[in-house]
């Protein structure tokens, strides 16, 4: 590859799958781990020639089967630092040879001149039928080359080379920080898109087979759920849940659905709860495609729900989006912030509250506050009864 001189441009290859999602940490190519780990992709940093700034010298006998697609990617070293974008960055381009072609054999791609971003897939090669082909492409991360890593199914945190080679620049919580905006943009526009069919939806009193249809659409299009983890109509101990949501082969989240419009009530979860409670999965949501309601299941006596939010897409779209980021797919596969939430949720719900206020400590600590700012002694059972006074109203 090719590029400017006073930027320092990084070229990386992650090799795909057909789900577009890296297999392991050996397939991720870069300047801290120049080969793949089935020694098909070698990359030279220091080529020596004038010309190409990084080489990747490619055995395409080598390629894994598993390996669908390899990506090439440039990213721009300290961007954020430096306040540096491929918009500084002119006469770019990916060149493929063979060893000793003559030049007619060499093609050459130069991508569209980027703006803001900061991390650019160039290209790809990718099986087609027996052989393989090479396609350019030019689309790019504003956030780096640390969110495109993601997007691609790399877990920063279980990665030790990757980890070590960005951490003078980077850290894993920035990583991710990065992926959560990028999806979150993601997901705000992808609604706005779809919102005008599921108004239609709700005017035509739509039955749910067509609410179905759109919610199908808005899990795998514009959640980032795959096709295989939008399970429908799934039974077990002889319940039933209109779809289970995994990731990675885990189960992770129960819907229970109603046609579009339809007024929502807690009742309608029951049977998902139940469901959850056998099946060991934490969170349920219910949606009649215009509100999502998220309830997490508690089973410790006695099957409970506690909601933890509520985005209604008619009308405040914009402080739904971060709710919505977290029962996604990467929401799901980094859910330490759906926990916390959910546990913030719980710990200040009005029953826990009310058990608080209850609690001998707090009332003889009310006691003393009255006995310092009035110089008056009241007992204990005088404070409880107005607590549960106050807890009444």
């Amino acid at each position: 590859m090719a590029g400017n001189k006073g930027i320092e441009i990084d070229i990386c290859a992650f090799l795909l799958d057909s789900s577009n999602k890296v297999g392991d940490d050996g397939d991720f190519v870069f300047y801290n781990q120049r080969e793949d780990g089935a020694k098909s992709i070698l990359l030279n940093t220091d080529p020596g020639n004038g010309n190409d700034i990084q080489i990747f010298s490619i055995k395409l006998d080598k390629i894994p089967p598993r390996v669908k697609k390899i990506v090439f990617v440039a990213s721009i070293d300290k961007a954020a630092e430096r306040a540096q974008n491929f918009g500084n960055v002119k006469d770019m381009c990916i060149r493929i040879f063979e060893p000793d072609a003559f030049d007619e054999k060499t093609i050459i791609f130069k991508p569209v001149q980027a703006e803001r971003e900061t991390s650019i897939a160039l290209g790809e090669l990718y099986l087609h039928q027996s052989g393989w082909k090479f396609r350019g492409l030019g689309n790019g991360f504003e956030s780096g080359l640390e969110a495109l890593a993601l997007s691609y199914g790399i877990n920063i945190a279980s990665m030790p080379n990757v980890e070590e080679a960005f951490s003078e620049t980077n850290s894993s919580e920035r990583f991710a920080n990065q992926a959560v905006t990028e999806n979150e943009i993601h997901i705000k526009k992808y609604v706005n898109e779809i919102l005008p069919k599921i108004k239609n939806a709700v005017d035509q009193n739509s039955n749910e087979s067509s609410t179905r249809l759109l919610l199908d659409k808005l899990f795998m299009e514009i959640l980032g759920y795959k096709m295989e983890e939008v399970k429908v109509e799934v039974k077990i101990q002889g319940r039933r849940a209109d779809y289970v949501l995994a990731v990675n082969d885990r189960d992770v989240l129960i819907v229970e659905a109603k046609r579009a419009g339809l007024p929502l009530k807690d009742g309608h979860i029951f049977q998902a709860c139940s469901y959850a409670a056998y099946s060991g999965i934490k969170f349920v949501l219910l949606t009649n495609l215009c509100e999502f309601i998220l309830f997490k299941v508690k089973t410790k006596d006695i099957v409970e729900s506690e909601q933890i939010f509520s985005v209604d897409l008619l009308n405040n779209l914009d402080g739904g989006i971060k709710n919505l980021a977290m029962i996604s797919r990467l929401g799901m596969t980094q859910s330490e912030s759906l926990e916390i939430l959910s546990e913030q949720v719980i710990a200040s719900s009005p029953s826990n509250i009310s058990r608080i206020l209850l609690n001998i400590e707090v009332i003889d600590k009310i006691k003393e506050i009255i006995k310092k700012e009035q110089n008056c002694d009241v007992l204990q059972e005088q404070i409880q009864e107005t607590i549960e006074l106050l807890l009444s109203i």
